[in-house]
């Protein structure tokens, strides 16, 4: 027969049991709580606090080239990223190399200009072309077949100004073709299959009509 004695004994022993119990599962349950938090941290949105613009949210258009692509947010800013070799980034060189993320096209000069909104951007094999929003038009990256439409041959990593009063713009496989607020078709770069629509296979390293009305 169990005394009282028994009794308390066996009652202090469960009391020890289940405080220890509440310390383990309050142990666990800590660990859990922090193992949550560590993973909601790392689930969260990657371009928090790290500088970037609210990028993919706030797309109006973009443009997918031969291996780079351009886009222009709501505020007008445009950024490319992907190769740039050639300069087709537009950075004005102040990335230098490919990039996998987006970088701001323009020098850090162009970057500053309150006022400088992009409204179009055609990426093409290797490099870009954008109007702003004054209908100027602008192109960097490869020039070897004159595609940038700046009367040389020569890269450029930064926007060139190639002329104005434009309103729509393509860039092709090393060519460029653009239309200007008169409905006249301009083209230039590459003429090898006579993609410029000249009658002719010679390049071009400026700008040329290509047909006077109906656009």
């Amino acid at each position: 027969m169990k005394t009282s004695t028994d009794y308390k004994k066996t009652s202090k022993v469960k009391n020890m049991l289940n405080q220890s119990l509440k310390n383990k599962i309050k142990t666990i349950f800590v660990i859990c709580t922090s193992y949550i938090a560590i993973c909601l941290s790392s689930c969260a949105d990657p371009s928090a606090g790290s500088g970037m613009p609210e990028f993919f949210t706030n797309v109006k258009t973009v443009s997918a080239g031969g291996a780079h692509t351009a886009a222009i947010d709501k505020d007008g800013k445009l950024w490319a990223w992907g190769r740039n070799i050639y300069g087709q980034l537009g950075d004005g060189g102040i990335s230098g190399t490919s990039s996998n993320v987006p970088v701001q096209v323009g020098t850090s000069a162009q970057q500053a200009l309150p006022n400088w909104k992009w409204i179009a951007v055609s990426a093409g094999n290797s490099h870009t072309a954008a109007i702003d929003k004054d209908d100027k038009l602008w192109a960097w990256g490869r020039n070897d077949y004159g595609q940038l439409g700046d009367g040389t041959k020569t890269n450029k990593s930064a926007p060139v100004l190639i002329g104005d009063r434009w309103i729509a713009v393509f860039a092709g496989r090393d060519y460029t073709a653009a239309i200007k607020r008169d409905g006249v078709l301009w083209s230039w770069g590459d003429n090898g299959s006579g993609q410029l629509g000249s009658g002719t296979t010679e390049n071009r390293t400026v700008p040329r009509r290509v047909i006077l009305s109906g656009w």
